[in-house]
């Protein structure tokens, strides 16, 4: 619950403040918007030099929910009475919605082994648990803060986008503690916010294709339904190196698409509202803006083959245009550091070699599961696949909501593209912003499924319905409860067949990284040396360590600096891959000596047994281009000068280290 409010009521507030009533704008906008909000108190509270919390933040919310819930009651009115049906369908389509996030719930709660505070074994949460803890210890919430480097010291600062760490940091406030808080921001904003969001789309979709409003809605439940159950972007990309910043911000795309696609003419007030949503986009990862911007065109493209397109759109531009200049103004701080960082994330290598065209198509549009559960060999989700072939179908025959069909096939068209020419085609322009990673651009494709399936169902109701009330005239059943009736059914029978099948699946995938490892990065080996270093390490120490093994967690858990917080060291410091190089060589290197007492390093943690990651990005080629487990610069040290095994648990060993005895060292050496 403490991470539902925090993901939601910032938003909420500064929607309803604005006077934004629309449920479309409240479900899938909100929770962007508050990691907008969170973003921008992070930074005031830097400008102020006051603490970055759950009491700034929810001292803001409070005040936007009061002025939104006082406009609200101004401009009350009492609507026309609603048809019955109409009513009736608009709550088939939030039952629809409430069973789609069970499912999720229901998926990340058995990964997690019912527990918020299980420890994620994945690689990117060793910064994203680390970050969470020092904005909780620290106080420090500013983009110019975060990431630092050293966490004793606060600088220097490698620029990284924190919007999910600032909602973290607050509900680990109220929920006990980092961990939970990361992960229960993780299961709201990439369950509950994966659902809404999706929803929001596939209303404006719906509406697109002539849908009458009650049915748009329950085309909303239906995409969150097939949403939940998607392999990607939320599954793969937890299992797959737990690049949960980036799934959160691709999960939330659909919602910001949809805003942006339902301004409406001389909309001003949505301006700051869809600014602030751009700020909390960006916040949670640049390439979130790629994300929108290439769905949005290419959407604004299908919409001109439509009649009305051109003039629709050209009424929303005005409010749109005054959004980037608002956005620019607001987000400018978050702009300017995490511009810095562009060239370093455009200039990963692929990582995928070339295929033929037929292979590299299959892959890109076959929704196949991924990941390194080699159980599932080469499966896919059939049925999602066939319905969305179907529901492609039914929006091309009928020319609707063409510009949803663009966008989809477009993403498969980056996707094969960079299959087929990783790196050097027309899509690099695009896929280097993700890294050039293919489980991130993949992942794309599969925003729009749901949607895609949805609105092609809804549809093919209303045309069935249509079709029966004019050939069977005894038929006294009105159309649109007759198109409920028929997409009702396909909701039912689509989460008692394939969810269910998606879900124990997926729940496998998440298990393997969270309740049921099959890698084991931080283990009970690991907590034991914990607690026999609590308390041993004195202000201004730090340990030594390699971040692949887990010892981060030595902050996270205990607040007792460590030397390295990512797995290769960071360019700027150049310090924390030298030592995970050469540590071991201190007796002979005066350079690695010097870099040992400014640290003030006193104790080493080594574990021999990490997990593999891929080694290319490393700063200076250092590790190569191959794969990493163990840094070198921690074997062998037993026998080292002034270096004491003082415990041992299983693969784990804990070095105190007699600085004195450095110090004595003949500089030369």
């Amino acid at each position: 619950m403490a991470a539902l409010a925090v993901a939601w009521l910032p938003g909420l507030g500064l929607l309803t403040a604005f006077g934004v009533r629309r449920p479309l704008w409240l479900a899938g906008f909100s929770a962007v918007t508050s990691v907008g909000i969170a973003a921008l108190v992070g930074m005031a509270c830097g400008v102020l030099g006051i603490s970055y919390g759950v009491v700034p933040l929810a001292a803001l919310t409070a005040l936007l929910l009061l002025i939104g819930g006082f406009r609200w009651w101004r401009a009350r009115e009492a609507g026309p009475r609603r048809p019955r049906w109409d009513v009736l369908t608009r709550v088939a389509g939030v039952l629809v919605l409430l069973t789609a996030v069970g499912i999720g719930l229901r998926t990340w709660l058995s990964g997690l082994a019912g527990s918020f505070a299980t420890l994620p074994q994945e690689h990117d949460p060793i910064v994203h648990t680390e970050l969470v803890s020092y904005i909780m210890r620290t106080g420090h919430g500013a983009a110019w803060q975060l990431l630092p480097i050293d966490f004793l010291s606060g600088s220097p600062v490698s620029p990284y986008p924190s919007g999910m760490h600032l909602l973290s940091a607050a509900a680990g406030e109220l929920a006990g503690g980092p961990i939970r808080g990361f992960n229960g921001i993780t299961v709201a904003l990439l369950v509950v916010g994966l659902a809404l969001s999706t929803s929001a789309l596939a209303y404006v979709a719906a509406r697109r294709a002539r849908v009458r409003g009650p049915l748009a809605f329950l085309a909303g439940g239906i995409a969150a339904l097939v949403a939940v159950g998607m392999n990607a972007p939320t599954i793969t990309m937890a299992a797959q190196g737990g690049v949960l910043p980036n799934a959160a911000a691709m999960v939330l795309a659909p919602g910001f698409i949809a805003a942006v696609l339902s301004v409406r003419p001389r909309q001003w007030s949505a301006a700051p509202v869809l600014a602030v949503g751009a700020v909390g986009l960006l916040a949670l990862h640049p390439s979130g803006g790629v994300t929108v911007g290439v769905s949005v065109v290419v959407w604004w493209l299908g919409d001109l083959l439509n009649r009305g397109g051109w003039a629709r759109l050209k009424s929303q531009l005005p409010p749109l245009l005054l959004t980037g200049v608002v956005a620019a103004v607001v987000a400018a701080p978050l702009l300017v550091t995490l511009l810095a960082q562009a060239g370093r994330t455009t200039a990963f290598p692929p990582d995928v070699a070339a295929v033929p065209f037929v292979t590299a198509l299959g892959r890109s549009a076959g929704l196949g599961f991924t990941g390194y559960l080699f159980e599932y060999g080469d499966a896919v989700q059939l049925a999602a696949f066939v319905l969305v072939v179907l529901g492609g179908l039914v929006l091309l025959v009928t020319r609707r909501a063409l510009g949803l069909l663009l966008a989809a096939g477009a993403w498969v068209a980056i996707t094969t593209a960079m299959w087929v020419s990783p790196g050097t085609g027309f899509e690099a322009i695009v896929t280097g912003f993700f890294y050039n990673s293919m489980l991130r651009v993949r992942s794309h494709f599969y925003l729009f499924v749901p949607v895609v399936v949805a609105v092609g169902a809804v549809l093919l109701a209303v045309l069935v319905a249509a079709f029966v009330r004019r050939r069977v005239r005894r038929v006294a059943v009105p159309a649109i409860a007759l198109a409920a009736a028929l997409a009702v059914l396909f909701a039912a029978a689509y989460a008692l067949v394939p969810a269910r099948g998606y879900m124990n699946i997926n729940a496998h995938y998440l298990a393997s990284r969270y309740g049921n490892p099959t890698l084991h990065r931080v283990g009970p080996d690991d907590e034991a040396a914990f607690d026999f270093l609590a308390g041993k390490v004195g202000p201004g120490e730090r340990v030594m360590n390699s971040a692949n093994d887990g010892s981060t967690y030595l902050y996270v858990e205990k607040g007792i600096p460590v030397v390295n917080t990512i797995a290769m060291g960071f360019t700027q410091a150049p310090y924390t891959y030298e030592l995970l190089q050469r540590f071991n060589r201190y007796e002979t290197d005066a350079k690695i000596r010097e870099e040992i007492l400014k640290l003030g390093v006193t104790w080493v943690v080594v574990d021999t047994d990490a997990p593999l990651i891929g080694a290319a990005g490393s700063p200076d080629n250092w590790a190569g281009t191959g794969l990493f487990s163990f840094a070198p610069g921690l074997a062998d040290l037993d026998g080292l000068p002034g270096l004491t095994e003082r415990f041992r648990s299983g693969t784990v060993r804990v070095y105190q280290l007699d600085t004195a005895v450095l110090e004595g060292m003949p500089t030369g050496r």
